[in-house]
C-alpha cells in the first residue's frame, strides 16, 4: 500500500529563500505492527502532475528516493519531518507542486498474512480529526 500527497507551491514568491519546509501527517489508526514488519515509513519525491498517479508512479518515477523518514514507530499522533531539500528540488525544476509517495522501506516483506498499515488523516478529514496533511514552509524575502 502506498499513498500520494500533492501540495501547491505556486504561491511562493519567486525570489524567496526557503529556510524550512516540514511535512506534518496525523497518524490516527494502526493495524498490526507496520514499522516492525515493514520498516520505516518513507517519503519519496515524485512527479505525477495534475492527474492521480498511474501504475508507473507506484513502482518507479522517483526524482529522489528516500527523501525523508516520516516515522520509525507506530505511535498515533502528528508525525513531522523536514522536506526542505525536496521542496527546493521542485522549485529548481520550476515545478508548482511538491509531490511525494509514502511507502514502507521494506514493503514487500510482510509475510504474516495479517493486515498491516498506518492510517493517516486525509485532506478531507474523513477520519474526523481535523488534522489534515500540511506542508509548512518558512521563507525569507530579500529587501528590494
Amino acid at each position: 500500500v502506498k499513498a500520494f500527497l500533492s501540495f501547491d507551491l505556486s504561491t511562493l514568491p519567486a525570489g524567496a529563500t526557503l529556510t524550512s519546509a516540514r511535512l506534518e501527517l496525523n497518524l490516527v489508526n494502526v493495524l498490526g505492527n507496520p514499522t516492525t514488519d515493514l520498516g520505516d515509513l518513507m517519503a519519496d519525491l515524485v512527479i505525477y502532475g495534475p492527474m492521480f498517479p498511474d501504475g508507473l508512479t507506484y513502482v518507479g518515477n522517483t526524482q529522489l528516493g528516500n527523501l525523508a523518514v516520516i516515522t520509525s514507530n507506530s505511535t498515533p499522533g502528528v508525525k513531522s519531518t523536514s522536506v526542505l531539500f525536496g521542496v527546493n528540488q521542485m522549485r529548481a525544476m520550476n515545478l508548482t507542486r511538491f509531490q511525494v509517495r509514502l511507502r514502507f522501506r521494506n514493503a514487500e516483506q510482510n509475510f504474516d498474512a495479517q493486515d498491516t498499515r498506518l492510517e493517516f488523516e486525509d485532506a478531507e478529514s474523513s477520519l474526523g480529526t481535523g488534522a489534515v496533511p500540511l506542508l509548512i514552509i518558512v521563507y525569507e524575502i530579500p529587501n528590494p
